[in-house]
Order: C-alpha cells, then sequence, then structure tokens
C-alpha cells in the first residue's frame, strides 16, 4: 500500500527541510533543540543585481528559496536571465509541497513551518506591486499544505493519526475546524464556494474527497473515489473542467505509474488518463487547461536532473500533450504566455528554465544560487508573474 510519509525532498546536505515527515507527526517525537541562525545581505545570484529587497517594476520568472536554517528566507525575481530582486521573507521554513506557492490577486502566498522542530507556522503574503510582505501566524504545528478561500486560507495537518483541517481569514482568527481520525488528508481546493479534500482512509487505503463548506468547514458531501491504487497519496490538485484532477504517481507495489485523476465534480466519478510517462507528480490548472510535471521528492527513482517531463492535458477532450524539457524539473510555474521549470543540473546545482507556450520553444536556460544571506538553503519552487498569470 502506498502511503504518504516522507513528503519532503532529501535536503541533509543543503541545510534546508531534511528529515521532515509529511504526515503522521507525533506530537510527543518532537524534541527542544534550536539551531543558530545567521544574518548577511548581499546576492548570491549570477549576473548584476539590484540592491537586496528592492522591488522591480517586472519580472518573468522567479525562485522561492528555503531553509530551516536562518531566519529569513527569500524570493529571487529575474527579468529574463538578470537578476533583478532578493526579497527577504521574514520566516523559516518556507513550505515545500507541491500546491505552494498560490498566487491570488497580485499576491505570491506560501507556507512556513519554522525550525526543524516546527516552531512557528505562518501563511506568507508577497504583494509584488511594493515587494510587501504580510505575515498570518497559524496555530498549527507542522501544516502540510495550503488553499486559498475567499478572505482568508485554508491549512490541513496531521497529528497523533488525526488529520486536521482549520480555516483563517487573513488575519488569523480560525472560522472554522474539522478533524478525521486514522486518516491521512493529502490536499485540498477550493471552487466556486466548495473546498474539495484529498482523502486516504488509514485502514483500507480508499481514496475518499471530502466536500465542505470553505469558512465553516462543515461537511457537504463525503465520496468514496473508485480507480487509484490502494493507499495512493496525492501530490497536489486542481479543478479545471468542472473536474478535480490529481496524479496517480506510485502505484500499490510503491513502483511508478503513469495516470492522472480527473473526478468529474457533478457526478463524482472518476477517470483515470494514463499519460504515457512514469511519476506524475505536481498538477496545476491555468490557461484552461492542465499541467502536470512528472518528477518526484528524491532521488528514490533516479537522479532529479533526469526527470524532464511535462504533460499538458485538455480537460474537455482529455487528450495528452507531452513535452521533454531541456533540464530537470522539479517544480513549474505558468503565466499566460510561459512556463517556468526548477529543477537540478547532473551536479545537483539548480537551472531555471522557461518555455514559449505558443510553440514550447526554450526561451532561457540558467544556473541560479541562493541569497547570499541564507547559504546552503534549498530552490524550493519556481515562480511566475501574477500581473501577468491567467485567472
Amino acid at each position: 500500500m502506498v502511503r504518504a510519509a516522507a513528503r519532503r525532498r532529501d535536503r541533509a546536505s543543503r541545510g534546508a527541510t531534511a528529515g521532515r515527515v509529511r504526515r503522521g507527526l507525533v506530537v510527543a517525537a518532537l524534541t527542544a533543540a534550536s539551531l543558530s541562525a545567521c544574518d548577511s545581505s548581499g546576492s548570491g545570484a549570477p549576473g548584476a543585481g539590484p540592491e537586496a529587497g528592492a522591488c522591480p517594476d517586472s519580472f518573468t520568472a522567479g525562485v522561492l528559496w528555503t531553509s530551516v536554517q536562518f531566519p529569513d528566507n527569500g524570493v529571487q525575481l529575474y527579468q529574463d536571465d538578470r537578476l533583478a530582486a532578493e526579497i527577504r521573507l521574514p520566516a523559516q521554513g518556507v513550505s515545500a509541497d507541491t500546491q505552494a506557492p498560490l498566487y491570488v490577486g497580485g499576491e505570491l502566498v506560501a507556507l512556513s513551518t519554522g525550525d526543524v522542530n516546527y516552531d512557528q507556522t505562518n501563511v506568507i503574503v508577497l504583494d509584488f506591486a511594493t515587494c510587501d510582505v504580510e505575515l498570518t501566524p497559524v496555530d498549527r504545528p507542522a501544516v502540510l499544505n495550503l488553499a486559498l478561500r475567499d478572505g482568508g486560507y485554508v491549512t490541513n495537518n496531521n497529528l497523533n493519526a488525526v488529520s486536521e483541517l482549520r480555516s483563517i481569514n487573513r488575519s488569523g482568527e480560525q472560522t472554522g475546524a474539522a478533524d478525521y481520525p486514522a486518516t491521512s488528508l493529502d490536499v485540498a481546493v477550493e471552487h466556486q464556494g466548495r473546498l474539495y479534500s484529498h482523502l486516504i482512509d488509514d485502514a483500507s487505503g480508499r481514496t475518499e474527497i471530502v466536500v465542505s463548506d470553505p469558512v465553516t468547514l462543515a461537511e457537504i458531501g463525503r465520496h468514496v473515489i473508485d480507480g487509484p491504487p490502494a493507499g495512493a497519496a496525492a501530490w497536489s490538485t486542481a479543478v479545471a473542467g468542472g473536474k478535480l484532477w490529481f496524479p496517480i504517481t506510485m502505484d500499490e507495489a510503491e513502483q511508478p505509474d503513469t495516470r492522472l485523476a480527473a473526478v468529474d465534480l457533478d457526478t463524482m466519478e472518476a477517470r483515470l488518463i494514463d499519460l504515457g510517462a512514469p511519476l506524475p507528480f505536481q498538477v496545476l490548472a491555468a490557461n484552461g487547461l492542465v499541467y502536470v510535471a512528472h518528477t518526484f521528492m528524491n532521488p528514490g527513482f533516479g537522479a532529479l536532473s533526469g526527470f524532464r517531463h511535462v504533460s499538458i492535458v485538455d480537460p474537455v477532450t482529455q487528450a495528452v500533450t507531452g513535452r521533454d524539457l531541456a533540464a530537470g524539473v522539479s517544480h513549474i510555474a505558468v503565466s499566460a504566455d510561459r512556463l517556468v521549470a526548477l529543477g537540478e543540473d547532473a551536479d545537483g546545482g539548480f537551472i531555471l528554465h522557461s518555455y514559449d507556450l505558443a510553440g514550447f520553444e526554450l526561451i532561457d536556460k540558467f544556473a541560479v544560487e541562493a541569497p547570499a544571506w541564507m547559504p546552503d538553503a534549498y530552490a524550493v519552487a519556481a515562480v511566475r508573474p501574477v500581473a501577468e498569470s491567467p485567472p
């Protein structure tokens, strides 16, 4: 049975989020150890960089950097291959889940979970117009994922074999709570006033979709989904074309799968679509299409630099177009006219590469390095411009 266990990439060599367990965290296992931190400014990326913290008029791509060792994490913004800005985020352990970052209006939204002991959870909001950063404290440890809702956020975590959903407004006030014992709640997404949560029953391994009010978290319906392998975790989810989409990354024997699940939101019936490539992992919806990055959280199925495939699915016809990339891919972001991919090269360095959506031609490809104030950080996500992004 596939279990949603160690969800974060192995980052021990980079001093980032090594050893975090994404579900089944037992409170008694937490320790009181603390880490030392340093704080220095300066540009660690190639090219002529601006003063750290300067806010650019525009950018074409970016990188979100995470570390549990340094009190400030960061975002780098690039204009083509030139560093346009480095922005400090006053939080540790910026989330590495495949749902983040999220976008609303002119803002980027991410999650941070603090040091190695999950000492502080925050929702981070970065305004791209001003580069102002807003933190909303979350009164839950080891939060796994974040969903947007109107006027606030929904978080999920798992403590002592109980999956917890919490809904808060932007000031941090809790408006709803729901607990699901003996389950693994992987990801959730809001769509048209309904929250859809992907849930695995720990005893049977069956997949369920819980439908609830995103503000109060009052349950509206709960549906068993036929088709996915027993215990198959969903690493991300999105809604497009009236369907809920999530990847089938591994089969019941914990070997690479090739399928994508599409759940009709009217009938709650599922169809599994064979993408023809292994390890579908990150799913997002943009431009009326579904984009899938084929990758994994660690090198368990091969070097991360070898994962170089993206599938593009038409949610109406369910036709699949496969694209091979010019470098490794660990995370993608999609704007109205380009796909931005973050990955690794053969030496373990980080590569940012972008593609024109019209013909899927390579626009640029270059190495990125962590900001100087957080050496040994891990590049956790590609970032796209909000102003140019699709609704």
